[in-house]
Formats: C-alpha cells, structure tokens, sequence
C-alpha cells in the first residue's frame, strides 16, 4: 500500500483539464489553417469552431465522470484491501500466539491425565483428544510458517533447484526414517525460484507420507526440463489420492463451504509456485497415487 500511495496520480479534474485545453487548442488552430488554406465563409468557421467547442465540452464532461466513477471504486477496492489485510495479520497473530499457546496447554495437561488414568477407556480417549490437539499444533505451525516462507519473493531470480530439493528430501527422511524416496534428478538445474521452493517440495513429500497408513511402495521425485522449457519438479506416490474437494477447491482457485480442503499444505504450494510465476498441478486417483507437479520458469525464458 505504502508503495502505491508514493506513485503519482493524477486527478479526474486535471486529466479533464488537460483534455479540454488540448481539444480547445486543436480546435482554434486547425479552423485558422482551414481558413487560411481554403479562405471559407467567417461565419462557417465560426460555427465550425463553436461546434468542436460544445462537443470538447460534452465530452469532456462525460470522461470526468467516468474518471469519478473509477476513482470511487479504486478507493473502495483499495479499503476493502486493507481491511482484508488487517483481519489476515488479526488471524494470524491469533493461530501463532493464542491459539497456539492454549493447545500447548491443552496438550501438556492431557498428557499428565494420561499418565494419571488407568481405565483403558479414558486413556484410549485422552489419546485422541491429544492427537487431535497435535494435529492442530501442526496446522498453527503451518500458519506460521506463512510469514517465513519469505512470500516477500516478488521477484524470483535464477538459482539451482536441485540443492533444494535435496535439502526436502533429507528432511523427510530424517522425520521418516523408514521411507525410501527414488529420484531422478540431475546434478545442476536452472529455475526462476527462491528458497520457500524447499518448503513446497517438503510439504509435498509430506502430505504423501503422512496420509498414508501403510508402507509406501513408491514415493518418487523427478526435476525435467519439458518441451515448453519448464523446469518440471515431480513427486508421485501410490498412496489414497488427493480427496476430490479438495481437488476442486486447488483447481477452482477457492473454497466453498461445500467443497474445501482439510488443511492449508496444498494451499501453500500453489501460493510458493504462483509467487515465482510458476504452476502447480494437482492429480490424484483412487488405488493409484497422487503426482504433484511443480513448474517453474527457466531463466533464458522469463517473460519481460
């Protein structure tokens, strides 16, 4: 917003005024050029120049009040805006620091009941009360890591995308020791990126492990260069499959009370790609497995 602001504008009035004095001017001195080339009647090139006079005149008054119309709505869109981005920065602070510290509380006290019950009922209980309290500390995190995924990345720059998925995958298998990943990966791969590209590949690998009861049988990792020069980052799995509503929200672009996801790690991606003007594509089917692709552009094809 503040960078906005400091971008010169200017006003409905003056734009007009500028307007009329040009097609004032305009007139006036190609009715003299008319008259001096063609020498018509005075007072048909009176009547020339007081006709272009009320038509400027009408015209400019209908673009001012366009101009008025548009700049009403640019204000409004511009508040609307900033009231959005106060309740983000509100909602945020919430899930990092209240909600947060209360699940902490929740879980520290759960655990002492567990270790204070004996009926097998209760503890059974306590425990899923206290996975689900888990289950939503890792959400909280999640929302945090928003503001450190550096989504300040306005403009991506060339960097080898190869160390950072390397880096997404020692991650996971240091967490899962038990998991295996195959990838085909070459030694060195340009992109437009940035580093929050480890935190979309970690998430990604992630999703897959965790969703997953059994033993994954496949969990691969590929980086290509496609016949559109795009740098490709896929990641495949045959785990259960993406749930389809939240297929359709990541495909829609937005969630509905009918139809949206279970968490916001998916949603992180797509925002990580979509911020180095890359793409990510989402394909899921029952019995088969999950492929997230990740695409980027490569340097010799930014666009300008």
């Amino acid at each position: 917003m503040d960078d906005q602001s400091r971008i010169p504008r200017l006003p409905a009035r003056r734009i007009v005024a500028i307007y009329l004095l040009f097609g004032v001017v305009w007139i006036l001195v190609s009715d003299q050029l008319v008259a001096i080339v063609a020498n018509p009647d005075p007072a048909s090139t009176l009547i020339q120049s007081v006709k272009g006079g009320v038509f400027v005149l009408l015209s400019g008054s209908l673009v001012y009040v366009l101009l008025r119309y548009r700049e009403r709505q640019l204000v409004e869109t511009r508040n609307k805006m900033e009231t959005k981005s106060q309740e983000s920065q509100v909602l945020q602070r919430i899930l990092r620091h209240n909600i947060r510290n209360d699940l902490n509380i929740i879980s520290g006290n759960l655990e002492l009941a567990d270790e204070s019950i004996t009926d097998t009922e209760a503890t059974e209980r306590l425990r899923t009360a206290q996975e689900t309290a888990a289950d939503l500390l890792v959400m909280s995190e999640k929302v945090r890591t928003l503001e450190g995924i550096q989504l300040d990345e306005t403009v991506p720059e060339p960097v080898d995308v190869v160390p950072l998925v390397n880096s997404a995958i020692d991650q996971i298998t240091e967490e899962y020791p038990s998991i295996s990943i195959e990838t085909d990966i070459p030694e060195r791969c340009m992109a437009m990126a940035g580093p929050s590209l480890k935190y979309a590949c970690t998430e990604v690998l992630e999703n897959s492990v965790e969703h997953y009861d059994e033993a994954l049988e496949t969990l691969e990792i590929t980086i290509v260069v496609d016949e559109s020069e795009e740098v490709h980052i896929e990641i495949r799995d045959n785990g259960p499959g993406i749930p389809e509503d939240e297929l359709d929200a990541l495909e829609r672009g937005q969630e509905t009370p009918l139809a949206h996801g279970s968490g916001i790690g998916l949603w992180l991606v797509k925002w990580v790609c979509a911020q180095y003007h890359g793409a990510s594509s989402f394909d899921a089917e029952s019995g088969v497995g999950s492929t997230v692709v990740l695409a980027l552009e490569q340097p010799n094809s930014v666009r300008v």
